[in-house]
């Protein structure tokens, strides 16, 4: 069997699978909430900006297999663990925990 027809019958038992949960219905309230929930992680998230040598690096990595340097690598995790705690820290939840256990999931 080659690759393709496999990801076919991967692809038709994802539908299959998702077809049995259940719709979610939101309310007005709720649609808003998460509408604004997504905006203002977008802003947290992306105010983090990987820089230009990385998203070269990056992309001829994913492009041509071009392996990427340990200092891009390093400076991407660094770049992943700002834009996490950023996030976390906009969360009123997150906050709301103690300051150890605010530690321990960072």
């Amino acid at each position: 069997m080659d690759t393709s027809s496999e990801s076919e019958e991967d692809d038709k038992s994802v539908k299959i699978e998702r077809s049995h949960e259940p719709e979610i219905v939101f309310t007005e309230d709720e649609k808003h909430e998460l509408d604004k929930l997504v905006t203002d992680h977008d802003i947290v998230y992306y105010s983090v900006n990987f820089g230009e040598g990385v998203v070269k690096e990056m992309l001829m990595c994913s492009m041509f297999g071009i392996q990427v340097s340990t200092s891009a690598a390093i400076q991407g995790y660094r770049v992943q663990v700002e834009r996490v705690t950023r996030v976390a820290n906009s969360l009123k939840c997150f906050t709301n925990l103690l300051k150890v256990d605010q530690v321990a999931l960072l």
